[in-house]
């Protein structure tokens, strides 16, 4: 594995957005915004957001990209990064589509426009074209005597048509 001079924290998730910065998404910190030198092995501009910046929470903050837009999810809303007033905002288009109830853990890209929607107990495959959802699915495990793992909620796309979904 590699590291980049100047971040040494545990990261399970990472992204490049379309403005070149790569974010960083901590279990127990929020996110870091991080401008990297012309190599790629060293920080230039490190920024870190959190509650006080637009989140509910500083932990449990996981991102994901859906139609090319970095967006984060902290176990209720989605949200995004305002480049013009460098702020993490609620993403109001996608929030109000939201199936009813459904507060969002975790996004996975799961094949073309499709992404895996995780909430506490049940997951939801969406399709998105221009912000505009089309539920494809979606599965409540509180009817059943399954659990997804709580703290790291995961589906893993196989194929177009097969995805793994990670129980307890």
């Amino acid at each position: 594995s590699n590291t980049i001079k100047g971040y040494l924290e545990p990261t399970p998730e990472i992204e490049f957005d379309h403005l070149e910065n790569l974010w960083a998404c901590h279990n127990k910190k929020g996110i870091f915004k991080i401008k990297l030198n012309e190599t790629l092995d060293a920080v230039d501009f490190i920024k870190y957001y959190g509650k006080d910046e637009g989140f509910q929470s500083d932990r449990n903050i996981r991102e994901a990209k859906i139609e090319n837009r970095i967006v984060f999810t902290s176990g209720k809303l989605i949200y995004t990064y305002d480049d013009l007033k460098d702020t993490i905002i609620p993403f109001d288009a996608l929030n109000k589509q939201l199936p009813s109830g459904f507060s969002v853990k975790k996004i996975v890209s799961a094949y073309k426009d499709h992404y895996w929607f995780i909430s506490n107990n049940s997951v939801a495959l969406i399709k998105i074209i221009n912000n505009q959802m089309d539920l494809k699915f979606l599965y409540d495990f509180n009817s059943e005597d399954f659990s997804l793992i709580s703290d790291f909620p995961n589906v893993i796309p196989l194929n177009s048509n097969l995805h793994l979904i990670c129980l307890d």
